[in-house]
């Protein structure tokens, strides 16, 4: 007999290619047991941005959260289960713990925080170009660096420009990425 966390893998895992067609990636799930009901948590993101505003809106999450039930209801194993599902975003501000986040940002501006320095800079913030093909490392073109923190745009309009110059950076000399905020 089947375990729940046995059927909610297999639903997280059956909805994967559901989310991907529909411009979405699973970034994590989770589920919890309160008060005899079962809370299925689903946290989504776009598969590919366009800028960094660019995010899960209420209405995605609507959308996702009635794709996850059509699915849920082919199964018996939930017809006599009380549950809730709850579908989110992982924050424009989270930190990114995979390939996919990389891959989710080409062409985004982020930040780079290193564990070895690149020409004495500790943080380099810059548009992310490219993935190498084995997975290993990501391009760069550097907007700013400094030690200890990125270099922030300065002026009314903080228009962002390249110094031209890429660099590439081994993802294991990587303490934390995520995308560079505006405001």
């Amino acid at each position: 007999m089947a375990t729940k966390q046995d059927e909610f893998n297999e639903l997280s895992g059956d909805i994967k290619p559901m989310l991907n067609q529909l411009g979405f990636r699973l970034v994590e799930s989770g589920w919890a047991s309160v008060n005899n009901s079962m809370v299925l948590r689903f946290v989504v993101d776009k598969v590919h941005k366009t800028d960094y505003r660019d995010g899960v809106t209420h209405g995605n999450c609507i959308q996702i959260t009635k794709t996850i039930e059509t699915e849920m209801e082919k199964r018996r194993f939930f017809d006599d289960i009380d549950y809730s599902i709850e579908v989110s975003s992982p924050g424009v501000s989270r930190a990114f713990t995979s390939i996919e986040d990389y891959e989710a940002n080409l062409g985004i501006e982020i930040v780079v925080k290193l564990r070895e320095k690149i020409e004495g800079h500790d943080t380099i913030a810059g548009f992310l170009r490219q993935i190498s093909s084995d997975g290993t490392s990501v391009t760069v073109e550097i907007t700013g660096y400094e030690n200890g923190r990125a270099v922030k745009p300065k002026g009314p309009k903080k228009v962002v420009s390249t110094t031209g110059k890429t660099v590439s950076i081994a993802l294991d000399n990587i303490i934390k990425s995520m995308v560079k905020l505006q405001f």
